[in-house]
């Protein structure tokens, strides 16, 4: 603002700095500034005869309400005022945006695109695809076509049955409850305004999710992995009653810790989340359970050197098989946290520990001493340097430790209870992760 000029902007909390606003982000304030919801706004171009009374009945027959019975005794104007799915006065009466994407036979007419896209990547992006006949119609018609759809094709089961334990475990290549929850939250928070499909693109290994309209700009992105999403707006409040209705979702912010507790209680990685800086779209990639991986994506069938370093590497490529950063699995297998990350990882483990050839679990076997095997046997609960070098007959002197124990530190097989601070008197060690599967291919080399 100057003497002769005066100029105005927008500006808004971006996190913890104040910014000027973009197009968008304007028109998102407008938005926000009519304090009604998209699906509870009036549509002036349509009008009570392209609500479908069909619908509207069979929805009220699913949700066991008593309107139901009205359905035909009672004007329908009656009727649908009562769900307070219109609004004006009587003699200039229209639909709510609510009514039009649950009971309009093609809602599409009034919100462009307003349907799903599936395509298939049989060999990846570079390759032939197959697009399938969108699919469209009212929204909760549409997910239940969607959901049908990638049931038959993408969920298959396995069964398990671990060497240690007398259960079987039963995987599937996708658990459904996941599959569920994204789909039917793609509805709910997707930005009808915007004429853009949702998508869903199947590739070999993965499927992915892409929603038009992004997650509110409260929330960071990283909270999503950490299953921490507490929104402060809905974009469709209304939209997610009806779904709730219908037992499609919970409604209360419960769908991202869903996904995670069921992908980790399938053994399945955990799922790649993703959206622009100016929040237009959102994207959920959903991995495929390491026991269905296509034989040619299997790459643990190779050689294994015989050395120490060759075999860390087949460790490390062995955790980011099974979707886990070895780095942060040895940072993380200290007391408190290992029993935790072995039951979250221990499905992947046995399916792809069955699967490997002999050649590698006897290189492994060849290689490791006898030494090293009783340090990591003895180290499944935290002990004493002294305590281990004992084991192995030597003393407690630096070059014993460099020797037998340093080594196995540096490749994250053994992790000190201390980390900060590794010359304390009260330091103790422990097998990590990566030194467990290393006993684990041992013991079925014995077998």
């Amino acid at each position: 603002m100057t003497a002769k000029e005066k100029r105005n902007f927008f500006y808004i909390r971006k996190y913890a700095n104040t910014v000027k606003a973009n197009t968008e982000e304007q028109q998102e304030l407008i938005s926000l500034a009519n304090q009604i919801p998209f699906d509870d706004r009036t549509n002036t171009q349509a009008k009570l005869e392209n609500i479908s009374m069909l619908l509207v009945k069979d929805y009220l027959l699913k949700v066991k309400s008593r309107l139901a019975e009205q359905v035909g005794k009672i004007p329908e104007r009656e009727l649908l005022g009562q769900m307070e799915l219109i609004s004006g006065p009587n003699e200039h009466v229209f639909p709510r945006n609510i009514v039009l994407l649950l009971f309009a036979e093609q809602p599409e007419k009034f919100f462009p695109y307003t349907q799903v896209e599936i395509v298939e990547f049989p060999k990846g992006d570079a390759e032939d695809f197959v697009e399938q006949k969108p699919i469209s119609g009212p929204v909760h018609i549409q997910i239940d076509r969607v959901l049908n759809f990638l049931k038959d094709k993408l969920i298959r089961e396995k069964v398990i049955k671990p060497v240690n334990r007398a259960e079987s475990i039963r995987i599937a290549s996708y658990p459904y409850q996941a599959i569920e929850e994204i789909v039917v939250n793609t509805f709910y928070h997707r930005d009808y305004q915007q004429r853009e499909p949702i998508e869903i693109r199947i590739y070999p290994n993965s499927i992915i999710f892409l929603n038009h309209g992004g997650p509110d700009r409260s929330i960071r992105l990283e909270t999503f992995g950490q299953g921490q999403v507490r929104s402060r707006r809905y974009r469709n409040r209304r939209l997610g009653e009806y779904l709730k209705e219908l037992e499609f979702t919970e409604g209360r912010a419960t769908g991202i810790p869903t996904i995670l507790k069921t992908l980790k209680e399938n053994g399945s990685p955990a799922p790649r989340f993703y959206t622009d800086d100016d929040r237009t779209l959102f994207e959920v990639e959903l991995f495929i359970h390491p026991a269905f991986l296509e034989e040619a994506s299997f790459k643990l069938d190779g050689e294994v050197s015989a050395s120490l370093d060759g075999i860390d590497a087949f460790l490390n490529r062995l955790l980011e098989h099974c979707g886990f950063n070895p780095a942060e699995i040895t940072l993380s297998a200290i007391a408190g946290n290992q029993a935790e990350i072995l039951k979250s990882i221990e499905i992947q483990l046995n399916t792809v520990l069955e699967s490997l050839p002999n050649t590698i679990v006897s290189t492994i076997a060849s290689t490791i001493a006898e030494n090293e095997q009783k340090i990591l046997e003895k180290a499944f609960e935290a002990v004493d340097r002294e305590t281990l070098l004992t084991l192995v007959g030597v003393t407690n002197q630096r070059k014993n430790y460099k020797s037998y124990m340093l080594p196995m530190v540096n490749y994250g097989w053994l992790t000190m209870t201390i980390p900060n601070k590794p010359t304390s008197p009260n330091q103790k060690y422990l097998t990590t992760l990566k030194g467990r599967l290393i006993l684990e291919l041992l013991k079925r080399h014995r077998k």
